[in-house]
């Protein structure tokens, strides 16, 4: 079971990925539409530390996750995290294995209730 919400809250995650072109809805600072929907205790897995939850994520952690703009699985990069009032942002590279393009993502995150 937890392996099937583990996919399950990957690939809602990969959904935040967004192409690079605007800086829209609330600040994308250049990386693509800001996708929300995710509070900070969900659940993802990173290469280097496991399972971590989104709010303990760390500026270089790579965050396995679905790429709508690509339509691929692969890693996204997490180059920073932009607080804003009551949610926050964390942009990212993200790297399908394999290959050498890179797409910018940009995730708005709201705190846990």
């Amino acid at each position: 079971m937890r392996i099937y919400q583990g996919a399950a809250t990957l690939v809602a995650l990969g959904l935040l990925s967004g192409p690079a072109s605007a800086d829209n809805n609330g600040g994308g600072l250049g990386f693509g539409v800001c996708k929300s929907g995710f509070a900070d205790n969900t659940v993802v897995s990173t290469e280097g530390r496991g399972d971590v939850t989104i709010g303990q994520l760390k500026v270089n952690d790579r965050v396995w996750s679905f790429n709508e703009a690509v339509g691929k699985n692969g890693w996204s990069k997490v180059l920073r995290r932009v607080d804003a009032g009551p949610s926050y942002r964390i942009l990212a590279d993200f790297n399908e294995p394999g290959s050498t393009q890179v797409t910018r993502a940009c995730w708005i995150i709201r705190p846990a209730t």
